[in-house]
């Protein structure tokens, strides 16, 4: 058994145990082989470190959906948990169903996010108690166009866009 340290930037990150049937007829683990099995684990502690910080951008994208979620909900007391409680429905319906963890965390950042078109209309218009003129009527009706243009720029968001954009589409298509 050869043991090789697994580092990354002189950062040890673990140890590799490399194993190889021996007979008394071979010849013993010569340098070569040594330089190699440093070179295959070199090559892991890469990946290793490649793995982490991809799970911390995904953490750092979770916190920012969270960030924007609370952002839409904090404009009108209207909109106040409005996106928490379409994401809990969303996700549940959707684990019923039986979709697979990441189509479920598809649906879960949709619902967080299916209101961000929001951020353009105006308070006065979101917060109005009384019933919306027509102008306004028709301002409000763009937020989940202005969702999917928000959205649309930033390429980790692309499978929630269309969601976004037809939330308030009616189930038999007609608009």
């Amino acid at each position: 058994v050869l043991c090789v340290s697994i580092t990354y930037q002189g950062r040890t990150l673990g140890i590799a145990a490399l194993g190889e049937y021996r007979s008394w007829a071979r010849e013993p683990i010569g340098d070569e082989k040594i330089k190699l099995c440093r070179a295959m684990v070199g090559q892991a502690g890469s990946a290793i470190e490649n793995a982490r910080l991809h799970e911390e951008l995904l953490d750092h994208s979770r916190e920012a959906v969270l960030a924007m979620a609370s952002a839409v909900d904090a404009k009108s007391r209207w909109t106040a948990g409005h996106s928490e409680r379409v994401t809990r429905y969303a996700v549940a319906i959707a684990t019923e169903l039986g979709w697979g963890v990441e189509l479920v965390e598809t649906i879960r950042t949709a619902g967080q996010l299916h209101d961000i078109g929001k951020i353009g209309t105006p308070e006065a218009i979101l917060n109005k108690a009384g019933e919306l003129t027509d102008e306004e009527y028709q301002i409000i009706k763009r937020h989940p166009i202005d969702g999917d243009t928000i959205l649309s720029r930033m390429r980790q968001f692309s499978a929630i866009v269309p969601a976004v954009r037809h939330h308030h589409e009616r189930f038999d298509g007609r608009g």
